[in-house]
């Protein structure tokens, strides 16, 4: 994982750090040189990034367009974004779009700590089964802008905050698929096509979704994968899939991956292998939902198989 952090106490380094970061800007301070502080720490997860910024005093950058999708959710302070002869404000616990891609924008902030999210486009193809095109430049709902900061949460503690996490390329993959999802339910977009009608091929399309599961269950694959392979649309295998199995291709993937757990478990050694790190290596990133899971499925702790 990248991992960059920025402070300064300069207006002219921090307006033209902000610049080459985000967008061309123009910097309108309102208050004493001295009063200026910036720290802004970046994670890079690959197909999406995560930036926290914290800014000391009120500025107003008046910005070009940003060319691609960027979401902030307020931590602290209150923001006011103008775009498109609209005005958006926000406060702590708000979630938003900063601005259409194509569009210039206005920000005026003081004391604020905020959060900036950057997606790429195909996860968010993947996660909505269909190219993304989100609308409108408002606040989400308080309780859609809750449910954000559950996710941003959660993957700040399991995938950022725990050594290791962002080796295994199942964990980031995960977080991807998780933030995408979030996103493609919480922002409005343009209506998805309707779902496909069963087919005679869905028994076919199961064999092969099911084969490519087994044989990739290590890999960090998600659904265009799985529907790549069985030679259908990210919508006809999980119909396929819901019609047959009762359940989703993810689910299944996460019942695979769970049972290779436990066949590492019963192989294993304690005096040499740990339950979080057979965990971790099979994509389950928090341990007490795994340890759950487990015992569901096999009726004991993972610890007890571990020691068996």
């Amino acid at each position: 994982m990248a991992v960059d952090e920025f402070t300064t106490a300069d207006p002219e380094e921090g307006h033209a750090f902000l610049s080459a970061t985000y967008t061309e800007s123009r910097m309108r301070m309102f208050g004493p040189r001295d009063r200026y502080r910036l720290r802004h720490q970046y994670r890079d997860a690959g197909r999406f990034a995560v930036a926290t910024m914290d800014h000391s005093m009120g500025v107003q950058h008046d910005c070009d367009a940003l060319g691609y999708l960027l979401l902030a959710r307020v931590l602290d302070g209150r923001i006011e974004v103008e775009s498109d002869g609209s005005v958006l404000r926000a406060g702590p616990g708000d979630v938003f779009r900063v601005a259409a891609a194509d569009s210039p924008y206005v920000s005026r902030f003081d004391r604020l700590r905020v959060q900036l999210f950057t997606v790429h486009p195909a996860a968010l193809t993947e996660a909505a089964q269909s190219e993304v095109h989100l609308i409108g430049h408002s606040l989400t709902t308080p309780l859609l802008a809750r449910q954000f900061g559950v996710v941003a949460d959660y993957i700040d503690r399991t995938l950022f905050a725990t050594p290791g996490a962002m080796s295994n390329p199942l964990l980031v993959g995960a977080a991807t698929r998780l933030l995408a999802g979030t996103i493609v339910t919480t922002f409005p977009r343009q209506a998805d096509e309707p779902l496909p009608r069963p087919t005679d091929r869905n028994p076919a399309v199961i064999r092969r979704a099911v084969a490519f599961l087994e044989e990739h269950a290590h890999d960090d694959i998600g659904l265009a994968e799985i529907a790549t392979a069985a030679g259908v649309t990210p919508r006809a295998v999980q119909f396929a899939f819901r019609r047959h199995l009762d359940t989703t291709p993810t689910a299944y993937l996460r019942k695979v991956r769970l049972h290779r757990a436990h066949d590492d478990l019963v192989a294993g050694d304690p005096t040499r292998d740990s339950v979080a790190a057979t965990a971790e290596r099979w994509g389950f990133g928090n341990p007490g939902r795994f340890a759950a899971a487990y015992r569901d499925a096999f009726g004991c702790s993972p610890r007890e198989t571990l020691h068996s």
